[in-house]
């Protein structure tokens, strides 16, 4: 009783301390460090140490673990901003719609449009985990587009959704959320 710990708290590589807190109440200081030392003294009774961690982010919210795993190396910034498979997307863009950010041919597309059906058009697309969408259309191109639907969750590998327009003339587009 009285007693004095010291604690050595280090986040792994592309990561950072988000809080420090203990039995409940936040340690000031550690926030957004990648390693600190925390002395705790004058222990009374048994308690509680925790330590949150959070992933490193690049420009746009872009997790710098992320860019290393695609071996995106460098400055974190510049290499989220870049287009290193000349696919017209940048590394961000690639992270967001969850594709990989080397390989030109991994993009977010639409990539079948089946037109047998008599309710509407199937629209087909390759989608990842963890994300939702947006399907926009245009009866005219100058016009711009409309939401179709939002929120559409993905079933990865592939999605369907079935459009439901009657316009003879449709253009369509999607957007990861």
């Amino acid at each position: 009783i009285g007693g004095s710990e010291s604690f050595a708290i280090q986040a792994d590589v592309y990561y950072h301390i988000e809080t420090v807190s203990t039995n409940g109440g936040a340690v000031p200081g550690a926030q957004g460090l990648a390693s600190t030392n925390f002395d705790w003294n004058n222990i009374m009774s048994t308690g509680a140490l925790a330590a949150i961690f959070a992933a490193n982010v690049a420009t746009n919210d872009t997790p710098e673990w992320w860019l290393a795993a695609h071996g995106l190396s460098g400055d974190p910034n510049e290499q989220a901003l870049a287009d290193v498979d000349g696919d017209g997307h940048p590394a961000w863009a690639e992270y967001k719609a969850g594709t990989d950010p080397t390989d030109s041919v991994s993009v977010l597309l639409i990539e079948g449009v089946d037109l047998s059906s008599p309710v509407g058009p199937i629209l087909t697309w390759s989608s990842a985990e963890d994300r939702s969408y947006t399907l926009q259309f245009s009866t005219n191109l100058l016009a711009g587009y409309v939401d179709l639907d939002t929120g559409v969750i993905a079933v990865p590998p592939l999605n369907t959704y079935t459009a439901l327009v009657e316009d003879a003339v449709r253009f369509f587009r999607i957007g990861v959320e």
